[in-house]
């Protein structure tokens, strides 16, 4: 009689065994929003009235406004383990946030209002029939930093100014090779409102219609300064951020010694540029 009372429960326990094996025992913080969507994962960091930073269950880092936020939960989840990772659904849950990187890329184009000091002025001023000016960012690469809301990287920052009369026509570049940092002051990386440092070494050049590059032999290169202000807003899901950026360049000009046959050059270039940029 023991034996045959014993026999259906253990075959009960192995059973029940067998089942709940298959399955992982978990818990997960839930962020429920007021558009309806779910975030789903580990709760990193939690401002009281001001933003949950989460990371989900595949890798990605959102940082939430509380002001978004309908409510925080923790839930038990199962998972079954032989379950492959490749079958998990990693779909955006109601809320297209940015999506943050390991690293970024920036490239931006637009217009510039150019400025020059000194003698460089009446140099710069002739031809001066028609002109047109342009702002560009080249070759930007940046790293995010641990906050999650700044970058740091390197970036080629010029601006073209091409003025002709008639047949004449002279076009002069100012750049600089420069570290770059912005920061992004109310969210994560890629997202609202930012500010934008870059210090680095600038240059001036100068060429004509008849193919000489004047400039060349003078002293023209120096430290440079661009600062300026923006803001950034994602496109999609895909982690593309368009930036608009409003920027203040000061570069060294032309400093032409004064010579027996020259009274010499000299000043500097003022740069006031609005560019429209991609983030990558």
């Amino acid at each position: 009689m023991k034996v045959r009372g014993v026999f259906p429960v253990g075959i009960m326990l192995m059973l029940l065994l067998g089942v709940s094996s298959s399955f992982a025992q978990q818990y997960e913080d839930v962020v429920y929003l007021k558009d309806g969507g779910v975030r789903r994962g580990l709760i990193l960091e939690q401002i009281p009235n001001e933003s949950v930073k989460l990371r989900t269950n595949y890798g990605e880092i959102f940082v939430i406004q509380m002001s978004d936020i309908s409510k925080i939960v923790k839930e038990e989840k199962e998972v079954p383990v032989a379950e492959s990772v490749s079958k998990i659904d990693n779909a955006p849950r109601g809320m297209s946030d940015v999506k943050l990187e390991s690293w970024y890329t920036y490239w931006g184009l637009g217009f510039s209002s150019n400025n020059y000091t000194g003698d460089l002025k009446q140099q710069v001023g002739w031809p001066n029939d028609d002109s047109f000016s342009m702002s560009f960012d080249f070759l930007g690469f940046y790293w995010p930093l641990q906050n999650q809301q700044t970058i740091l990287g390197g970036i080629y920052n010029a601006s073209t100014d091409r003025r002709s009369m008639y047949d004449d026509w002279e076009q002069w570049v100012s750049g600089q090779f420069s570290v770059s940092t912005m920061h992004f002051i109310q969210s994560v990386i890629g997202e609202g409102p930012f500010v934008r440092a870059d210090l680095g070494w600038g240059f001036l050049s100068a060429v004509d219609d008849d193919g000489d590059e004047w400039a060349e032999d003078k002293n023209k290169s120096g430290p440079a300064a661009l600062f300026g202000v923006g803001y950034a807003f994602p496109v999609g899901a895909g982690g593309t951020r368009i930036l608009l950026n409003l920027n203040y360049a000061l570069r060294p000009g032309i400093d032409e010694p004064e010579t027996y046959d020259s009274y010499g050059i000299k000043g500097s270039v003022r740069a006031l540029s609005f560019t429209v940029g991609g983030l990558f």
